[in-house]
């Protein structure tokens, strides 16, 4: 637990594992920040950010996936690539404003991936 004073974060909880996986040791922390004190405007933005950060764990999980099955010259599920256009979608929208037009041309080039 950590606490600050003069109006910054009351505390931080913080748990840390080791998580064994294919015969390795992986360290692994998870904190979370009482938002007690935050107005609904930053306790949203904070919300906002936590669910784009999952976003992109997925997203880069999937991409890593479809990555794999490429270098085999595999083609991958279906549902795999609808999954990746998924998460690709809702990755854009977390996006800043001044990438839009980034984002517009990565979506353009996502959405060749699936022709129905």
């Amino acid at each position: 637990m950590w606490r600050q004073e003069n109006g910054g974060l009351e505390h931080l909880d913080t748990k840390i594992e080791i998580r064994e996986k294919k015969a390795a040791s992986t360290p692994s922390c998870v904190s979370g920040v009482s938002g007690d004190e935050y107005d609904e405007k930053t306790r949203t933005k904070i919300l906002r950010r936590s669910r784009n950060l999952k976003i992109q764990e997925q997203l880069a999980e999937v991409f890593s996936e479809l990555l794999g099955l490429a270098q085999l010259w595999v083609l991958p599920a279906e549902s795999k690539v609808l999954r990746f256009i998924e998460l690709s979608k809702e990755f854009a929208g977390f996006a800043d404003p001044d990438w839009e037009s980034e984002m517009k041309e990565y979506l353009d080039h996502v959405d060749n991936l699936y022709l129905p």
